[in-house]
């Protein structure tokens, strides 16, 4: 028997440098791999993953961001890199392993350039017909913190990373914005905005009971 007895889902947990987004993910696969519907059988297999993936295109994006002082420029270069790089990770990754049946849970896919790019400039319109045919998620959580929030977050992490172009407040809060209204200029997308200021525990139910209604779909019954 060829096919796979679950069907893949694709899981995208997206927002704000610093919302908590990695946290959830961990969270999620974590739960996804002991969930209760499967702890007789154990079919479930998790793949997490995240964007940029391992493409010389993330290096090139890794140093415009890391090397640019103005969080305007360089929107053009940064669209066509970020969506070269998605497509890459679309087509090595996340679709082999959808067609074998696993979950695959993102940390960051489109909704990241739709909400960066489009607060360097770039129209909306533009970035969405760059991702004209990219499979959408099954699900997507968008979570939801200020500008502010974000960058008082990392001040505070003593393994925080170097400054990067977009280290802003006025950035930051054009992209917090973005964010929150990606779920009304996207109606086709089943997203969900998750607000990010409550506890990791909380918020890791909170996505946890969304996802069980996609899991009790696909989960055969034997």
């Amino acid at each position: 028997m060829d096919s796979p007895v679950l069907k893949g889902l694709f899981i995208v947990i997206d927002g704000i440098d610093f919302c908590g987004k990695g946290t959830q993910v961990d969270f999620l696969v974590s739960y996804l791999k002991n969930h209760p519907l499967d702890e007789k059988f154990k079919l479930i297999s998790v793949v997490s993953t995240r964007e940029p993936f391992n493409t010389g295109y993330s290096l090139e994006i890794r140093k415009v961001l890391q090397s640019t002082s103005d969080p305007y420029s360089k929107a053009e270069k940064l669209s066509e890199l970020f969506v070269e790089d998605r497509k890459v990770h679309l087509r090595n990754l996340v679709e082999p392993c959808l067609s074998a049946g696993a979950f695959v849970v993102s940390d960051r896919y489109m909704y990241s350039t739709l909400a960066y790019q489009l607060a360097q400039g770039i129209a909306f319109d533009k970035l969405l017909r760059m991702h004209s045919g990219l499979r959408v998620p099954d699900i997507v959580f968008i979570i939801d913190i200020s500008g502010k929030e974000s960058l008082r977050r990392k001040a505070l992490r003593l393994d925080k990373r170097p400054d990067e172009m977009f280290d802003r407040l006025e950035f930051q809060e054009k992209l917090s914005q973005n964010y929150r209204e990606l779920k009304g200029k996207l109606p086709d997308h089943p997203i969900f905005v998750i607000d990010g200021l409550r506890s990791k525990d909380d918020i890791a139910k909170d996505i946890q009971e969304k996802v069980d209604s996609l899991v009790e779909k696909v989960y055969p019954v034997l």
